[in-house]
C-alpha cells in the first residue's frame, strides 16, 4: 500500500469543501482502497522520453510499447513514470492508481464523498475517473487489470 508522504497534508487548504486530509484518508488510510501502484503518465513524444526516462532512473524503460507507451520505475520510491505517446491513451498529465479490487476502492471513494465516474472497460483494464474539485488540469484514473 502507498502510505502519504511528502507535500501538504492537512485541513487547511480546502478543496471545494473536501479537504486535503479527507481526500488522502480516502485513498490511502482507508483499507478497501488498496492502492498496488502510482503511475505518474504524460503526454509525449515517446521516442525522446526513452533516452531521458533511461538518464533519470539509471537503468533501462521497464516497458516500450513502439511510440504508444514507455515506462520505467522510479528506483526506491513505489512510482513509475511514463510517457504516452498520440496513440497511448494519454492526453493530458495523469494519476494512474492500481488496486487491488476496483469496485471497492470505488465503493469507498464515493462513500468519502468523493466524485468518481462509472467502471469502464479499458484495452487491457477496468478503469473509473476520480475527479478532484478545483482540478482541471489533470486526471486521476483508477484501474485494475482485467
Amino acid at each position: 500500500m502507498v502510505t502519504a508522504g511528502g507535500g501538504r497534508d492537512d485541513d487547511s487548504v480546502p478543496v471545494s469543501g473536501t479537504s486535503c486530509r479527507s481526500v488522502c484518508s480516502a485513498l490511502v488510510d482507508d483499507q478497501s482502497v488498496d492502492i498496488q501502484r502510482v503511475t505518474v503518465a504524460l503526454p509525449g513524444d515517446v521516442a525522446q522520453a526513452a533516452d531521458s526516462l533511461a538518464a533519470m532512473t539509471g537503468a533501462g524503460p521497464g516497458l516500450r510499447d513502439g511510440d504508444d507507451w514507455v515506462q520505467a520505475d522510479l528506483p526506491g520510491t513505489g512510482v513509475r513514470l511514463a510517457v504516452s505517446g498520440p496513440a497511448g491513451g494519454v492526453t493530458e498529465p495523469t494519476v494512474l492508481l492500481k488496486v487491488a479490487e476496483l469496485t471497492a476502492a470505488r465503493d469507498s471513494l464515493v462513500a468519502a464523498g468523493l466524485a468518481v465516474g462509472d467502471v469502464e472497460q479499458g484495452g487491457h483494464e477496468m478503469r473509473c475517473t476520480l475527479t478532484l474539485p478545483g482540478v482541471s488540469s489533470m486526471a486521476i484514473v483508477i484501474y485494475q487489470p482485467s
